[in-house]
């Protein structure tokens, strides 16, 4: 089978994002760094990674709110897969398990990644 050049894939480091032609820029000052950094803060402290996992979106969602960073269509999805597997469902009171926490944990790294293009 023969492959197109134009269909190669783009090197691991590559900034632009696909459908695009141009570089991404990420959101640059102290703000954006400030709020990258207590973002990755509330993911290496103590304690359960759903309470940690909460107290993350809640400061990147203000974050966000306020300007200091960018919004992107990869951060919007992985924000809604946390959100899913944050909530506990039809039973008020219930504590999330471990796969929750598993997810938690994954899903905001993969988060902490992707603020380095926010």
């Amino acid at each position: 089978m023969r492959v197109r050049a134009r269909m190669r894939a783009r090197p691991r480091g590559d900034l632009r994002r696909a459908g695009s032609n141009r570089p991404a820029m990420s959101s640059a000052g102290p703000a954006a760094d400030a709020a990258r950094a207590a973002f990755r803060a509330h993911l290496e402290a103590k304690g359960h990674a759903v309470e940690n996992a909460r107290a993350a979106v809640a400061d990147l969602e203000a974050a966000l709110a306020a300007g200091a960073l960018a919004r992107t269509p990869a951060l919007d999805r992985m924000l809604g897969d946390l959100a899913a597997a944050l909530d506990p469902g039809d039973g008020a009171g219930e504590r999330l398990g471990a796969k929750s926490a598993d997810a938690a944990r994954l899903i905001t790294r993969a988060i902490s990644r992707e603020l380095d293009q926010a």
